[in-house]
């Protein structure tokens, strides 16, 4: 064979080796491996997302040992007094612990006016890392609200926090005071009251669980950190914590839905005058039932007003269907009422008991009144 045959024959293996290859690349559509994958960031304990603000904290973080300037705020009537607050080591550094009495509601007090001094004006946002540990071990959702008392006459505002997903867990409850009548003054004792009012433990049967508060940060509108007096005290205005009560005898029933639901209504309501005012029925802490005899069935107590559309607000089992051995019958309202934070924000009002018999007069009513909250 000649040189030329030659030649030719391994030109010709040539392209078809090269066809042959750039046919493999063309249907191997797998993407390779990068040989240096990027490492994950880290996140912090619990994998909650860290505060926007970073390593660049400053704030209340405990370090000092002072706890000081927190409280317990024991007026409304969900709260108990034997709520626990205390300092701890927790997770390498220290953190308040936070232990709930049962199914009440703690009330946590952060005196920002002692905290900040004069740089309190400048005040925008708050951000407290929230931690949830439940007894058991096994995560469960909670939330509250954080309330800010602000101005002159503390001025009540709130908003929603929670810790809703394990991976979320600790979090930031976070507020912005971001209207004028919102924003805190000197010399006016203004402060935050972080609660929690939802536990799904506590909901499910189980045990309630224990909250952690490990920092504290306060920014301007600029999302600039103020600086702090870490080793600030709670500065209580005047009967902070005292609760002054008045009683609003209730009369005759004047609000019939039915023969087996009647009650009382407040002034204007379906044009009709009536002795009692919305801000009384709205600022109600319990009511008093007394009996001539024990009551032998069952009891609901219903509710509408325009605070919530005029829903119809219905909780049963207030006396069980088997009734009841004692004559007297003393109703948390806060604890018993649905949706009784647009009870408290109602301006007319219906309140009703309702009775499983022929008629509310089978219960024998002989004394009835509202425990409320007086200024």
């Amino acid at each position: 064979m000649n040189a030329k045959k030659i030649c030719a024959l391994l030109l010709c293996a040539l392209l078809v080796v090269t066809a042959l290859s750039a046919c493999d690349k063309a249907e191997d559509p797998t993407p390779k491996p990068d040989p240096t994958p990027a490492t994950p960031a880290p996140t912090p304990d619990g994998g909650a997302t860290p505060a926007p603000q970073g390593a660049d904290f400053s704030g209340i973080d405990f370090s000092n040992g002072n706890m000081d300037f927190l409280g317990l705020w024991q007026k409304p009537s969900d709260s108990s007094p034997d709520t626990a607050l205390e300092l701890v080591d927790y997770k390498g550094g220290k953190a308040v612990k936070i232990t709930p009495d049962g199914g009440s509601v703690p009330y946590v007090v952060v005196d920002a006016s002692s905290i900040l001094g004069a740089r309190v004006t400048d005040l925008y946002t708050i951000e407290i890392e929230m931690t949830v540990e439940h007894p058991d071990g096994v995560f469960a959702a909670v939330s509250g609200e954080i309330m800010a008392f602000s101005g002159t006459e503390r001025d009540q505002s709130k908003t929603d926090w929670s810790v809703y997903l394990e991976s979320k867990n600790p979090n930031f409850a976070r507020m912005t005071l971001d209207k004028p009548e919102k924003r805190f003054v000197t010399g006016a004792y203004n402060f935050f009251i972080i609660n929690r009012k939802v536990d799904n433990a506590v909901t499910a049967g189980g045990n309630p669980g224990i909250l952690y508060i490990t920092r504290i940060g306060f920014l301007d509108e600029g999302g600039n950190y103020l600086p702090v007096d870490d080793g600030a005290v709670f500065d209580a205005p005047e009967g902070f914590n005292e609760l002054k009560t008045s009683v609003v005898q209730l009369y005759e029933m004047n609000a019939i839905n039915s023969a087996t639901q009647m009650g009382w209504l407040t002034d204007g309501v379906d044009g009709t005058d009536s002795p009692y005012t919305a801000e009384q029925f709205a600022n109600a802490i319990t009511l008093v039932l007394e009996f001539a005899e024990p009551p032998v069935g069952g009891m609901q107590i219903i509710w509408q007003g325009d605070g919530d559309g005029w829903s119809w607000n219905q909780t049963d089992g207030v006396i069980p269907d088997d009734g009841m051995s004692e004559t007297k019958l003393t109703i948390d309202l806060a604890s018993t009422l649905q949706n009784y934070d647009k009870f408290q924000e109602s301006t007319q009002i219906k309140f009703f008991l309702g009775y499983y018999s022929d008629n509310v007069a089978d219960l024998g009513i002989t004394n009835a009144y509202f425990v409320v909250e007086a200024d």
